[in-house]
């Protein structure tokens, strides 16, 4: 009996779902295509590769950095 001090028990009352549940169609956005442009920054964690990385990025390419 010791090892069920903690477990979780089941609920077996019906008259918990009585109700129907309500399901909602989901909104549709429109997002703007994926970049097909990468870009490979080498020291994108210094002054200068910082701002390498934030021109491609407002510029809509991926970037990756490796410091």
């Amino acid at each position: 009996m010791a090892a069920f001090r903690n477990a979780r028990f089941l609920s077996t009352e019906f008259n918990k779902t009585d109700e129907p549940f309500r399901v909602e169609e989901a909104e549709t956005i429109n997002m703007p295509p994926l970049p097909t442009e990468k870009l490979l920054v080498l020291g994108g964690n210094g002054f200068v590769g910082s701002h390498v990385c934030k021109e491609a990025l407002d510029l809509g390419l991926s970037v990756a950095s490796l410091s």
